[in-house]
């Protein structure tokens, strides 16, 4: 697991070694171990690295790195976990390499010189980004994992590309102009992240999951990647293919391929644990750890002492059931306000989700003891974990009967008649169980608007629906996502959240936050051979007698009883509501300055001021929405004063 830098200029920078440096030293804690540089002057290319040593320790494993016939050189942030298969090949194919180490950097590079990168890149069984000089072709190409475990950031200039794990790295380039992209800041006031290929800045660009991209000039007229993998063409094929087998029959290949991801995500040359929360995934990855680790795998979680939102005495007692060598640790409001300056450090752009809050606590708490952790992460978007499914089929049940034209009116009304609703509520003329039903209707108007299931869906899933909120175009909507042709309103959601909320808000938030503590995490259900396997599960074996994951749940049975997990899913959340009315009511009340916001010029300060007041005064619950406005505001006076 790495950092990985560096820049392609048109123009002969006499600085050009000091700035890759400069680049490679904002990201030191993706890379605490070592740094590397290379470059080729003559072409005006300069890579840099920062590297957390995992697999091969020593020397043999620096990069960037050459190819034994120095045609290509890499640097890689990532694990490449079949790579000694991926060796086994190339010596089945009578391909003889005096190989220097054991990196599977090295296994990846001798790859690109024998089956070239595309077909590579295929065959590769991993979590990773890079970037790749072709000193033949004369082209600089950058890859991403097939889920989007790694990120990759590519800045575009008039007389450069520029290319980082992170903003902070592009920020160091001279030549980067640091101006805030509307467009990306309503799709995060929308997503709660900026989703790829957007960047918060304009000329940058996130590249996209599954993607290559490949260049020939460092001034391309337009920056254009295609997918080596396709999760859309993975998603139809899967659920036209179906695979027509018993239910033990499938369970028995789910076994074993869960068998295979977790077992190649245990090779490491130093110390691997997991996080574990309790809750169906990470029991199961951590379950199968213990059947196949040579020693007592070590487990770690956070606890809340509010009950509604702490699962520490369920990951506990999956701990001492599996014989884990467990550590926990109960946070409060203090460590979360103290934590609270470090986010804008971890999360290079906005970011909201406020479970980035435990996951930073957790990933302290683990680097403590390890370097490698594996976790649950994509259970839920695969096998149809999320409550919301349900949520949103029994939501579609009661207003579907309805015409459209109709609930758009009583929606309507609804909100014309709330400033009046709420003076005199504020007055204690009108009751509360007349209040109630209004603001239920202005709350969940955007679900009862909807035209198709699909869109409540994504109505649900967007977190600022306020459309006055920023001062100039484009107004805050719905991020669109070009479905593939699929049967089931189920097969839709899972879609959406595989493509989209996964790698933008799941990965982006475990990716940052076990990096600032320069951790590397590991997700097994993110096996690109598992998912392919998951598209292809009939939907009954995912969501079964109002009960998400059935299927993974009952090879799950086969580890641990189920007395001791079937209970209801509570997710990794934190009490923000209370927190920003109590312990951070402060530092939120700084960052929500009209005067600061109007000074900024993006923010609707009376908009804002008046959802604050409401919140607080507990008139409305706003939680999701002010943490959005409160990572935006401590992001941009982070970076921008």
């Amino acid at each position: 697991m790495c950092g990985i830098v560096g820049f392609w200029s048109a123009a002969r920078l006499s600085d050009s070694e000091h700035i890759v440096r400069a680049m490679s030293d904002a990201i030191t804690r993706r890379g605490p171990d070592s740094a590397g540089h290379w470059s080729a002057a003559d072409v005006g290319i300069f890579f840099g690295h920062r590297r957390l040593a995992i697999l091969d320790t020593s020397e043999a494993g620096y990069q960037p790195m050459q190819s034994s016939k120095r045609r290509f050189c890499v640097t890689f942030n990532g694990e490449i976990y079949n790579h000694l298969e991926l060796r086994e090949m190339l010596h089945q194919q009578g391909i003889s390499i005096d190989w220097k180490g054991g990196s599977d950097t090295e296994t990846l590079v001798e790859g690109f010189e024998v089956w070239g990168v595309e077909q590579t890149l295929k065959l590769c069984n991993g979590m990773f980004a890079i970037a790749i000089f072709d000193a033949e072709k004369r082209t600089l190409s950058f890859a991403r994992d097939r889920l989007g475990e790694k990120p990759l950031y590519i800045a575009q200039t008039s007389n450069c590309v520029i290319f980082a794990s992170d903003l902070a790295a592009i920020r160091q380039h001279p030549e980067f102009t640091s101006t805030i992209d509307t467009a990306a800041l309503s799709a995060y006031f929308a997503n709660a992240n900026v989703p790829a290929p957007l960047s918060i800045y304009k000329k940058v660009r996130k590249l996209e999951p599954g993607h290559l991209l490949v260049l020939s000039t460092p001034t391309p007229s337009d920056i254009h990647s295609a997918p080596y993998w396709s999760l859309s063409e993975v998603a139809e094929e899967g659920s036209h293919n179906l695979l027509l087998l018993s239910d033990s029959e499938l369970k028995t290949q789910l076994n074993e391929k869960l068998i295979d991801a977790v077992s190649s995500r245990m090779i490491s040359d130093v110390p691997l644990g997991a996080f574990l929360s309790g809750g169906i995934d990470s029991s199961l990855v951590v379950a199968l750890m213990q059947q196949h680790a040579s020693n007592v795998v070590k487990t770690f979680s956070i606890g809340f002492n509010q009950a509604d939102y702490n699962e520490a005495h369920h990951a506990k007692a999956v701990a001492e059931y599996l014989g884990t060598d467990h550590t926990e640790l109960y946070v409060d409001e203090a460590d979360a306000l103290a934590l609270v300056p470090e986010i804008p450090l971890a999360y290079s752009e906005p970011f909201s989700d406020a479970s980035q809050i435990p996951t930073m606590l957790v990933s302290r708490l683990a680097r403590e003891n390890v370097t490698v952790s594996l976790s649950g992460d994509g259970g839920d978007e695969l096998f149809a974990g999320y409550r919301r499914y349900a949520n949103n089929e029994s939501y579609w049940s009661r207003v579907s009967g309805y015409p459209r034209w109709f609930r758009k009116g009583v929606v309507g009304a609804v909100d014309q008649l709330m400033p009046l609703v709420d003076r005199l509520s504020g007055r204690g003329i009108l009751p509360d169980k007349l209040v109630k039903p209004f603001r239920s209707v202005g709350q969940l108007g955007h679900l009862i608007k909807a035209s198709t299931q699909f869109e409540m869906y994504c109505a649900m899933m967007t977190y600022f629906r306020d459309e006055r909120l920023l001062v100039n175009e484009p107004r805050v909507k719905p991020t669109v996502v070009e479905l593939p042709s699929l049967d089931t309103e189920l097969q839709k959601m899972l879609f959406r959240d595989s493509s989209l909320y996964l790698p933008d808000t799941i990965m982006t938030k475990v990716d940052r936050a076990s990096m600032r503590y320069s951790l590397e995490s590991r997700a097994p259900l993110l096996d690109h051979r598992l998912v392919e396997f998951a598209w292809q599960l009939p939907e009954q074996t995912k969501f079964r007698d109002s009960t998400g994951k059935w299927l993974l749940r009952e090879v799950l049975y086969d580890y641990l009883p189920k007395s001791l997990m079937d209970r209801p899913k509570k997710g990794f959340g934190v009490p923000i509501g209370e927190w920003l009315r109590g312990p951070l009511n402060e530092w939120a009340n700084d960052l929500l300055v009209s005067d600061q916001l109007n000074r900024q010029g993006f923010l609707n300060s009376d908009l804002v001021q008046q959802m604050w007041n409401q919140h607080v005064s507990r008139q409305r619950d706003y939680a999701p929405e002010i943490w959005s406005l409160l990572m935006f505001q401590s992001w941009y006076l982070h970076n921008h004063g």
